[in-house]
């Protein structure tokens, strides 16, 4: 719930705006995720989760004002596709490791 405050008061703010607040939700997450590597402590998964969940919320949108349904539609349905392939071959791939 604070992920989806923190980005429609930043998409709203007149410096801010999607381009800008895009672009430091991405940060975060990198430097979240790029630390949580290093580290592993929770605070900055969690952290990260944040940033992506805010990802989303500004993302979604600004697709929509952008890109056609059509070329839309064609790209979320490959990144579903993609995932669910991803979801299936994965055990095959981590159990052999383990």
């Amino acid at each position: 719930m604070p992920s989806i405050l923190v980005s429609i008061y930043l998409i709203n703010h007149s410096w801010f705006g999607r381009k800008k607040s895009l672009v430091i939700f991405m940060t975060g997450a990198g430097i979240c995720h790029l630390i949580y590597s290093q580290t592993e402590i929770t605070f900055f998964a969690s952290f990260s989760r944040f940033f992506m969940k805010d990802i989303y919320a500004v993302l979604y949108p600004l697709t929509t004002e952008i890109f056609l349904t059509v070329v839309r539609a064609k790209g979320f349905g490959f990144c579903s596709g993609c995932g669910r392939a991803g979801a299936i071959i994965m055990p095959f791939v981590l159990i052999p490791i383990y």
